[in-house]
């Protein structure tokens, strides 16, 4: 069986249990994403700070009987954040970042409901958090068909 160089002095409960990653989501509210819009998006979102989780993909492969087998695995790791992008967004609304990111004013019938909730990670003993965050979601539908494009 081929191990890891880091995971030969580590038994099968202790790698799964390291591996693990727990997301603890909290404090759900829906509403009308026209009563928020305007609002500050650092009200909804939290920064990062100092570290993120970052998932990274990792391949393996092997040769048997002339043959190669490949795989591909996910890789997670504390990584850390760069605060200092996100200085320009402080007093931003969800309007503006979407203005300064498609360079265009949104659409009225874009994003018709928001569920915002607080996250927790934990991961190899560490956790983080609570972060606020938000997701936006609805169809954008056209003004004189009512038609999804």
């Amino acid at each position: 069986m081929l191990v890891s160089p880091e995971f030969v002095d580590i038994s099968s409960e202790q790698r799964i249990a390291d591996a693990r990653i727990t997301f603890t989501l909290s404090d759900f509210k829906v509403g009308d994403a026209n009563d928020i819009v305007n609002q500050k998006a650092t009200d909804f979102v939290s920064l990062t700070v100092d570290k993120k989780l970052q998932v990274d993909r990792g391949q393996y492969s092997y040769i048997e009987s002339g043959r190669e087998r490949n795989w591909l695995t996910p890789h997670a790791h504390w990584a850390p954040a760069r605060p200092e992008m996100h200085e320009p967004i402080l007093e931003m609304t969800f309007n503006g970042l979407y203005e300064a990111q498609w360079e265009q004013k949104r659409p009225v019938n874009l994003w018709q409901t928001y569920a915002s909730y607080l996250v927790t990670v934990t991961f190899k003993g560490e956790t983080r958090g609570p972060y606020k965050d938000l997701h936006a979601y609805g169809w954008l539908h056209s003004p004189d068909t009512g038609e999804r494009r």
